[in-house]
């Protein structure tokens, strides 16, 4: 059985909170819980960070994230082999100002299901970076 890590991401308070509240207990008791752990951390311990995440002991790792480096670093690490299945939950308000939630998978190939949210200028470099990173791995 394959590891489990699910990625939290949106703007702003957009129910990720709230809906770790809302698992029922008992599913949270086999679930390990990381808040921004990428919070003070340069690139370079970004990507010890993405090891540790695929090397850690939890079988269901869940991630609150606001670092596209983390999201992108993991799509390399999927298309590179890592066994492990990724999920990015994407919680963003609609123009009727209710919450929605998209899932978004990792493919085996490192390309995601769907698109994430731009994330500014970094978003187009890092996708730049990505396409040499993947032609090379």
């Amino acid at each position: 059985k394959r590891k489990t890590v699910t990625f939290l991401i949106g703007r702003n308070n957009t129910g990720k909170t709230q809906w770790w509240e809302n698992l029922p207990k008992e599913q949270k008791y086999y679930i390990e819980y990381w808040d921004k752990p990428e919070t003070d951390l340069d690139l370079s311990a970004q990507k010890i960070l993405v090891d540790k995440i695929i090397n850690c002991d939890s079988e269901h790792l869940i991630v609150e994230t606001h670092s596209e480096i983390l999201l992108r670093s993991m799509q390399v690490e999927v298309a590179k082999g890592a066994q492990i299945e990724v999920k990015i939950l994407l919680f963003e308000i609609d123009e009727k100002n209710a919450q929605t939630i998209k899932e978004i998978y990792i493919k085996d190939n490192g390309v995601l299901s769907d698109s994430i949210p731009d994330f500014g200028i970094i978003s187009k470099l890092l996708m730049k970076l990505m396409k040499i990173v993947m032609i090379f791995t």
